[in-house]
């Protein structure tokens, strides 16, 4: 079942032994478009720190009737992590003090080990400085809003995505239209997207302004799940191996 991006950000996260924060955004990778990490504001308990963690590490309740998550660490493990402006970008040096700090694989190797409480230790990183750059890490807050281009001209912008909890990505995006079919929202996958402009804000789509028009309107209430996304899949002329 997916939901949008307001089922995650805003809730409170629960250490072991207290809160340590609220989720105020989600990060993606704009290649595969998973989601690698939730930004937590500690507000005033670390001086309005915000902290990184990958979002599998975060559960909560079946009925979710507290809106809260509970992370498998105590507050002293948050508090003594390495800390990095987390402003974009997020550096790959910065997750690798991460992961080595929590031992815990990463996902670049495909770890996604769960566990208990972990030992807090210092991270053992072998080479910092020969891995390099941004590892294309954006955030799903900045892209809301961005202008949507079709492949003949703009139609709307980016209202939210849509999260799957279960395995932390971002099947669909949510788009409104109102520049030229008032009030109608559709719902796109990623995967048409030809390119993200993050100067000019715009994101590109690989579908006419018509074949856009012509997608099935999009009611916020009624609930995505797997039937619903292969048809969407399929009206798209995209694989839905997987889903």
């Amino acid at each position: 079942m997916l939901r949008n991006s307001s089922f995650v950000i805003g809730r409170t996260v629960l250490a072991t032994d207290g809160p340590i924060g609220t989720v105020t955004d989600l990060l993606f990778d704009d290649a595969s478009w998973a989601i690698r990490w939730a930004v937590i504001d500690t507000g005033s308990w670390l001086t309005g720190r915000r902290v990184l963690l990958p979002p599998q590490r975060l559960s909560s309740a079946p009925a979710d009737a507290d809106q809260k998550f509970t992370v498998p660490l105590t507050c002293a493990q948050v508090k003594a992590s390495p800390s990095e402006d987390t402003d974009m970008p997020v550096s790959r040096q910065h997750e690798i003090q991460l992961y080595g700090y929590y031992q815990w694989d990463p996902y670049w190797l495909g770890g996604a080990a769960f566990g208990g409480a972990l030992p807090l230790i210092p991270p053992v990183v072998e080479d910092l400085h020969a891995v390099e750059g941004d590892s294309h890490l954006r955030s799903t807050i900045r892209l809301k809003d961005y202008i949507v281009r079709a492949t003949d001209g703009e139609i709307g912008h980016i209202a939210d995505v849509l999260v799957d909890p279960e395995r932390w990505s971002i099947p669909l995006l949510e788009i409104s239209t109102r520049n030229w079919l008032p009030g109608r929202k559709v719902l796109l996958a990623p995967a048409l997207v030809e390119t993200i402009d993050w100067f000019e804000r715009a994101v590109s789509f690989r579908r006419t302004r018509a074949e856009i028009q012509a997608s099935p309107e999009y009611d916020p209430s009624v609930t995505i799940d797997c039937d619903k996304l292969r048809l969407l899949y399929d009206h798209y002329g995209l694989p839905t191996d997987g889903i």
